[in-house]
This record gives structure tokens, C-alpha cells and sequence, in this order.
């Protein structure tokens, strides 16, 4: 069942990992969100039902049965997304996955609490044949798998914005230093995560950081070659962080922004 009114939900199917891979936390593809064409179509007059069913790239014949079967109990054809697993990774025997719902920001959220601990309804369907994998492309599911371009047409290009947000953080800056002493101020720019689950995997041995399609991640002390990522720490108790940055539901670029601070357990 689709969750009450929220400014945004998804489900993203990953490769959790395996022994061969390690824990990688990888995506297979785009995540079935509030925003995608199969969650804002009119369900047979009921917007509330959709299945997301993950099956391997040879189980044609059983997504086929289980399509079937979903839309006899009245969900549409149409608001039936099926995520894809390789056939690469089918084959080990030692892969996990799991799916992860993201929900932010519940308009309710007395109605929120309930449905997140309605316990909705999870089926796992195992089935067995004379051959696991086959190399008939006819008898495969597509896989893509699909990333889409997140460009839209009523996006502003941001990088326009550049000149402004330098001149916002200047001024900023000098009036900080009216109060504190100016060489004590330091400038630390965020850098974004460019991690693509499906390119990951194929790099064994690194982690995949349980990458969102949807998402952009940005964070200090980010290497590009690199998926080892340093904490930004404050060092003393006086010290204070100020962040700055562009609102992209303004410029329509996103559909919520957040920052998020971790405290250890000696904090």
C-alpha cells in the first residue's frame, strides 16, 4: 500500500553483497519513487496499491505468472514495477539483497506512525528449474540496468548560480568577521558522491555506500578515486560549523534537502 501523503518515498532495490563481493550495498537500478509515472497513475480508481517485485534476469516465465496474478487482485498493469537482478549475480550463490524504503517528511504523522508499523505485506516466491540461467535473449527480462538522466525541463541550471552563492558567502564571511577574529575562519567545500551501484559492483573490493539513484550525497574530504571518506570533525567545544548552500526545491532541481549530523558515542 503506497504510504499516506509524504513529500517523498522510494524503494531501491540493492545488492547487499556477497562473498565474493564483500559488503558492497549497491544499487541494480532506479528506484521505484512517489515521483515515478507507476506511483501517480490512476490505479483502477485506487492510488494506493502498487507491487515491486525483484526477480533475476531469467525468471521471465515467473514474473509473467506473478503480473498475472497481481493484476486479478486489482492492481493495475501499469503500477507493477519489476527490478531486475543480473544473471552475473544470480549466479552466486552467496549474494543477499534487499530493498530500502525511504521516506521523508509524512504530512501527518500520526498517520505515519501507523503505517510504519502496519508491517506491510512482503512476499518471497523461491522457485527452482532444470536450468538457472539461459543465454535466449527472448526468455530474459531487459536488463538495463536503468538509470534514468535526471534532467527536466523546468530545472534552472545552477551552475548559473555560481556568482551569487560566492557573493552570498563572501558577505557572510565578512560579517563574521566582525565578531571573530578573521584568520580563524576557514572555507571547506563540499564535494558530491559520484557512485553508480551497477558500475560499483564491477569494481570488487570497494564500497558502494548504499547509493540512491535519487539522490545527490555531498560531504567534506570527498576523493573521487576513493571510497574511503573522512569525518568532518569539530575538535574543540568552541567551535562552530556554518553551512551554506542553494535551496534546489527553489530552483526545482530536487524535492528536499537535509543535513545530517552524527555524534559518536564519546560525544
Amino acid at each position: 500500500e503506497r504510504p499516506p501523503p509524504v513529500e517523498y518515498f522510494s524503494f531501491t532495490t540493492y545488492c547487499l553483497g556477497s562473498i565474493k563481493r564483500g559488503l558492497v550495498f549497491a544499487s541494480l537500478g532506479d528506484s521505484l519513487n512517489s515521483h515515478s509515472p507507476k506511483m501517480t497513475i490512476n490505479n483502477n480508481g485506487n492510488t494506493t496499491l502498487f507491487a515491486h517485485v525483484v526477480a533475476t534476469e531469467s525468471s521471465r516465465e515467473t514474473v509473467e505468472r506473478i503480473q498475472g496474478a497481481l493484476t486479478e487482485s486489482g492492481i493495475s498493469e501499469e503500477a507493477i514495477h519489476v527490478a531486475v537482478v543480473p544473471n552475473r549475480l544470480a549466479e552466486e550463490s552467496t549474494a543477499f539483497y534487499e530493498v530500502v524504503l525511504r521516506l521523508f517528511r509524512f504530512e501527518n504523522q500520526t498517520e505515519g506512525d501507523i503505517y510504519l508499523r502496519s508491517k506491510q505485506p512482503v512476499f518471497y516466491i523461491k522457485g527452482s528449474s532444470a536450468s538457472t540461467t539461459t543465454t535466449d535473449t527472448k526468455k530474459l527480462l531487459p536488463n538495463k540496468p536503468i538509470y534514468k538522466d535526471r534532467f527536466h525541463p523546468d530545472s534552472e541550471n545552477e551552475q548559473l548560480l555560481k556568482s551569487e552563492l560566492h557573493a552570498y558567502q563572501n558577505n557572510l564571511l565578512g560579517n563574521l568577521n566582525q565578531t571573530f577574529d578573521a584568520s580563524s575562519i576557514q572555507t571547506i567545500n563540499f564535494s558530491p558522491l559520484f557512485i553508480i551501484g551497477s558500475k560499483c559492483l564491477d569494481n570488487i573490493g570497494h564500497l558502494c555506500l548504499g547509493d540512491s539513484p535519487d539522490a545527490a550525497y555531498f560531504g567534506s574530504n570527498i576523493i573521487p578515486s576513493s571510497d574511503a571518506i573522512q569525518s568532518l570533525i569539530l575538535p574543540h567545544d568552541n567551535e562552530f560549523h556554518l553551512a551554506t548552500a542553494v535551496d534546489h526545491r527553489m530552483t526545482h532541481s530536487g524535492i528536499y534537502s537535509s543535513i545530517t549530523l552524527l555524534k559518536t558515542n564519546e560525544a
